[in-house]
């Protein structure tokens, strides 16, 4: 179901990963953009280069934790296939 509004999705989660003054909805963003990349690699792969992109907002986070969570996130964005 989610596949058919990833165009819409992905931008708004990564907003929110890099905007949201609350830490914890920036990490639930982090993690739902980790989970979307269990999805069919041909759904996907028109957005990989924009969220590796503003995924390195995030690695820049003041909270270790958004950070860590950044870092596995991307690290996921770079590995799909």
């Amino acid at each position: 179901i989610i596949s058919e509004h990833l165009d819409t999705v992905i931008p708004a989660l990564l907003q929110m990963s890099a905007h949201h003054a609350q830490s914890r909805l920036r990490m639930v963003a982090l993690h739902c953009l980790a989970k979307i990349t269990s999805v069919a690699y041909y759904l996907i792969f028109p957005h990989q280069q924009q969220v590796l992109k503003l995924l390195a907002k995030c690695l820049d986070d003041h909270k270790k934790k958004v950070r860590q969570i950044a870092v596995s996130c991307r690290n996921k964005w770079y590995l799909i296939k």
